[in-house]
C-alpha cells in the first residue's frame, strides 16, 4: 500500500509511503532582537508544516503547537494547544510569512525583555 490504497490481497499492517521531513534547531533570542526567523523552507518543498514549540527564559516557560499551510500566495496558520506558566501568556509572538511566493518563514518576536531560548521542532509534508 506504498501509494496509501489498500491492497486486500495484504494482510497486517500497512504503511503509506507520505514524503515527510523533520527539523530540530536550539536558538537563543536576545531581549530586543525584533522578529527572528527560527525556520524557512521553500515552498515548492513544502505544503503543510506543523511546528512543536518551546520558549523559555529561567522557569518561564512557554510550549505551543503551530500548523501552518501556504497556496504560493499566502501563509496561513494557527496556534493551538499553547501552555505557559505566565500570567499574561506574553513571552512571545509567532507569525509566518512568504517572500517573493518562493521562501516560507516561520518568525518569533521575543516580548519578555530578557533572552529566551527558542527550540523548535518542524514536521513537513512535500508539497
Amino acid at each position: 500500500a506504498e501509494d496509501g490504497i489498500r491492497d486486500i490481497g495484504v494482510t497486517g499492517v500497512q504503511t503509506c509511503a507520505l514524503p515527510i521531513y523533520t527539523r530540530s534547531v536550539n536558538i537563543i533570542v536576545p531581549a530586543g532582537a525584533g522578529t527572528v526567523t527560527l525556520d524557512s523552507y521553500g515552498a515548492g518543498s513544502y505544503r503543510t508544516s506543523k511546528y512543536l514549540v518551546q520558549a523559555t527564559y529561567g522557569t518561564l516557560i512557554y510550549a505551543s503547537e503551530i500548523l501552518l499551510t501556504h497556496d504560493g500566495t499566502y501563509v496561513y496558520y494557527n496556534e493551538f494547544g499553547r501552555v505557559t506558566n505566565l500570567a499574561n501568556g506574553a513571552l512571545n509572538t509567532f507569525t509566518a510569512t512568504i517572500t517573493n511566493q518562493d521562501t516560507i518563514n516561520f518568525n518569533f518576536t521575543n516580548n519578555l525583555g530578557q533572552p529566551v531560548t527558542v527550540t523548535v521542532n518542524r514536521l513537513a509534508m512535500n508539497s
